[in-house]
């Protein structure tokens, strides 16, 4: 049995797609929704509940061998309800599972806590701290502050339930919001992409899934830190892809232009909220998944342009069917 907090969000609903009918999954949701009946028409276990309620979190993790932790509060307004759920509803959930003898706990992360880290050479690996965290926005730090919080509970309850702390990068693919739907958005109203001369790396929802699954059963990677992505790509490349599969016309600005752009919006952010944006616009940094390919056999399969082909078409299914976002 595997217990996936946050069953009901992007990645959640794909991991129960991904896994197959021979893995069982218990999910842990806010609330009923079509989200949770998709679960338990599937077979699924479903619990209904929060972070911060304790029957909840125990029966998620009751007679489960792993958790794959996915909940967590993204919003980058709000430090105090980042930190309620990011840290203190994370360091909840491995109390549970260390009672409950559940023997991995897949912290799952964000390369954001790097957004303020010093990249001279423009690479960062997992042998690389985070610094400059007092610079990160609270969504940002609040994950950073989990992973050590994590660690710690698990040490706090004997240190018999293996940690292992994954860092997603930027992941799109269907139902995606951040990397797709709210782009989406923005190419109907605008027509062009301010800012996206620059590369960011992206992950397909499905490889990164793929990924979450062999560290829950991948030997000899407790205490590690792992980074799961795939290639760099430009923004502005991105987004002309998703707008030539939605018919929509998306123009790239003129490098001085964009590049005027994206050193304003950053200059911005810091000026009106004290905080480095998630996902810097004036560097470019890769973050390699060798570790992850090492120990994990971790290898994505889905390149940026078909990952957007599949993601349109999903898109274009759902409005045309009524279900769409």
């Amino acid at each position: 049995m595997i217990a996936v907090s946050g069953a009901g969000g992007f990645i959640g609903g794909a991991l129960e797609r991904i896994a197959g009918v021979d893995v069982p999954l218990r999910g842990l949701f806010s609330e009923e929704g079509e989200a949770s009946r998709r679960w338990r028409e599937r077979g699924r276990e479903v619990v209904l509940g929060t972070l911060e309620d304790p029957a909840a979190l125990a029966a998620l993790v009751a007679r489960a061998r792993a958790v794959v932790h996915l909940a967590a509060y993204g919003g980058k307004r709000d430090p105090e309800r980042s930190r309620r759920v990011n840290v203190t509803g994370s360091t909840a959930l491995v109390r549970a599972a260390a009672a409950a003898g559940v023997k991995r706990f897949v912290h799952v992360s964000s390369i954001s806590v790097y957004a303020a880290t010093p990249a001279p050479g423009g690479v960062i690996t997992e042998a690389v701290p985070p610094r400059r965290v007092e610079r990160l926005n609270p969504y940002s730090a609040s994950k950073y502050e989990s992973e050590g919080a994590v660690r710690a509970a698990a040490e706090e309850a004997g240190g018999a339930l293996e940690v292992v702390v994954v860092r997603p990068t930027n992941v799109y693919g269907p139902g995606g919001r951040a990397w797709f739907l709210d782009w989406v958005r923005r190419l109907h109203r605008l027509g062009v992409v301010p800012g996206g001369n620059v590369a960011v790396d992206l992950i397909h929802v499905d490889d990164l899934v793929r990924g979450l699954l062999r560290s829950v059963q991948a030997p000899g990677i407790a205490g590690e830190v792992l980074h799961l992505g795939h290639e760099p790509v430009p923004i502005a490349d991105f987004c002309v892809a998703i707008g030539a599969g939605l018919g929509v016309r998306v123009r790239h600005l003129p490098r001085p232009l964009d590049a005027l752009v994206r050193h304003g919006r950053e200059w911005a952010y810091r000026g009106l909220r004290g905080h480095v944006l998630s996902t810097p616009l004036t560097r470019r940094v890769r973050f390699p998944h060798d570790k992850a390919e090492r120990m994990l056999g971790f290898r994505p399969e889905i390149s940026w342009r078909e990952g957007v082909a599949r993601t349109v078409a999903w898109y274009r299914n759902a409005t045309l069917s009524g279900d769409g976002p």
